[in-house]
Formats: C-alpha cells, structure tokens, sequence
C-alpha cells in the first residue's frame, strides 16, 4: 500500500505536454534531484506505462496520461470536509477502508491501480495503473437494513448518471442486474457493496466501485467477457479526477436522503435503463439456476423472471447472463 506521490503526479503533467524534457529540467521545475526524476520515470515504467527516452532530449510519453491529484478532486467536491485519501496502489480500496469502521464517518479512497480488486463472487476485477477508477465509499447508515432497501439498484443508477455528467457520451448508458453498467451491450462499469449491520439498529455499507474510463487493451484477457470503456466510446482522453468528484458528490447528495420511501423514484429510473428487460436470460441464484424472459424488476427491485413453462419466479440475489437466442 502506497500513498501518491505529489512528485510523481507532477512529473507526469510536464511529460503530458507532448515534448522532450531532460531530468534536469524536470528536477529543476519541480525542487527535486535528477536522481529523483529518474526514480519516478522506472516506476512509471514498473506500472506499464510507456515512456520514450532519447539521449540528449530527455524523456516523452507515448500516449497522454493524467494520474489522479488530490488537489484538483478536493477543489471539485462540494463536500470540503471528506476524508479521502488517493494511493498509488493498494491491495483492495473496499479492504482498506474495513479498518474504519467503528469510526461511524463517511470516508472515500481511490488508487491508481488494485493488487486485488474483487467484484461480485470474488471475481477479480481487472486494475490496471492510471487507466480507471477505483474508488471505494464507506457510508454509515442511522436506518436498519429494511429501511435502504434497494439500495444496490439505487447506486447503479447513479453511477451511471455520474458517468454521464462528466462526459459527453453517444448513447445513454443502460443498466444490466444487479449491479453493472452497459453501453452498447459491453460492460463499462461495475460495483460491489457490502453491508455490516450494527447491533443499535443502524448499519454501514462499504461501495466499491470500479469504472473503465481510458483503458483500451487487455492484452493478457483479464477480463471475463465483453467490455468498454469510456475512451472506447467518445475517441477522447477522459479526467478521471473529474468523474472521482462528480461521482462523490452524486452519490453523497442522494444517500443523505436515501430511505425506502425514495426507492420507488429510483426503480422507474432503473427501467428506463433495463438492459434485460423483454430479453431471454439466464439466471445462477445461490440456491438455482433458471432460464426465461426477464420482466422487470418488482417494487423491491428483485428480478422477475417468467421461465419457459410459463410459471413467474422472483429472485432477490444472482448472477444474469444474456443468451445468444434473443
């Protein structure tokens, strides 16, 4: 586990301007040794980033890249007193934040990239350095577990209006159950929550989310099935460091509020971006396995799935696969 470095973030923004610069130049801009500089350039190298060194001019980047500041992400966020913290790379963003819980405050941390990071079923879910966001959010909650209910259908939604905020996108992001985000039928996003329950009634949820935002490649197939990303989409390369506050402050502004009063506003949101509605499916509950036409979600955001008989199955947990016959 590492914080990020300042130096680093700022040795990257010279080397961002598209020009040779000499690590004496650099050391000299930024109050550091050329020793220094040279040991930020090897670490970037280390993360797979890809750097062009010619003997008399110095080092460029091969492709644009802009890592995560802390300074910019604090001027964005309207909640100036939120403890975050930004690391260059760290086991797991959702683990880390584990250690906070008795502390009952909203606390948030992203890395560069995850040495673990996990979705649903204990996938790993692909983090490579400086190319997405990976942001976890540890929300206590005065209500018990029957009052946010629906609570993970509420959040896909405003990932994906978050995501939609920042950038300027062709198509409107769809929402596939229980908890990804889609465009054009490959996933762009995904999330995981976790809910502790206290014994005084309240509970605490740890959110960790993960957004594909510039990266373009899997060359080693990391990642099961098909994805996008958000550059993939708009050709362009994207601020994470914007999507981070706007993603923050989306979803403070709405759990401040959440109860399950308000889960009937967000389900008709869901359906309008129902990426399985009226499609044959399948379905692995904990307990079974289905096939069928998914119908929507009910008023307690549980899939309803009318299977090949004819017989309607509502399932409140599980893993949805498009079939190839729709």
């Amino acid at each position: 586990m590492k914080q990020l470095n300042e130096n680093l973030v700022d040795v990257v923004k010279i080397l961002s301007e598209g020009e040779f610069h000499d690590g004496t130049a650099i050391g000299e801009a930024l109050g550091i040794t050329r020793a220094a500089v040279w040991k930020m350039i090897k670490k970037l190298e280390a993360y797979g980033i890809s750097i062009e060194s010619v003997k008399g001019k110095g080092y460029a980047l091969q492709e644009k890249l802009t890592l995560l500041d802390i300074k910019k992400i604090k001027s964005l966020l309207r909640y100036k007193k939120l403890p975050i913290e930004v690391f260059e790379e760290i086991g797991s963003t959702s683990d880390y934040l584990k250690s906070f819980i008795s502390e009952n405050h909203v606390r948030v941390c992203v890395s560069e990239c995850q040495r673990s990071g996990r979705g649903r079923f204990n996938r790993q879910w692909h983090s490579p350095f400086g190319q997405n966001l990976y942001l976890s959010l540890l929300y206590p909650f005065e209500q018990d577990l029957n009052e946010i209910r629906g609570l993970s259908i509420t959040i896909g939604i405003l990932i994906a209006e978050a995501i939609e905020k920042s950038f300027q996108l062709s198509e409107t992001l769809a929402l596939k159950w229980p908890n990804d985000i889609f465009c054009k039928g490959a996933k762009l996003a995904g999330s995981l929550i976790e809910i502790q329950a206290e014994s005084n009634g309240s509970c605490c949820m740890i959110l960790g989310v993960g957004i594909n935002v510039n990266m373009l490649m899997d060359p080693e197939k990391q990642i099961a099935g098909k994805w996008t990303s958000i550059k993939k989409i708009n050709q362009l390369d994207n601020d994470r460091n914007v999507l981070c506050a706007n993603l923050i402050n989306h979803l403070l502004d709405n759990l401040q509020r959440y109860n399950t009063s308000k889960f009937s506003e967000y389900l008709e949101k869901w359906h309008e971006r129902d990426f399985l509605l009226n499609k044959i499916i399948k379905l692995k509950a904990p307990a079974k396995t289905a096939q069928g036409k998914m119908l929507g979600l009910d008023e307690f955001g549980n899939l309803q799935l009318k299977l090949r008989n004819g017989e309607l199955q509502v399932f409140s947990a599980g893993d949805t696969t498009l079939l190839k016959n729709n």
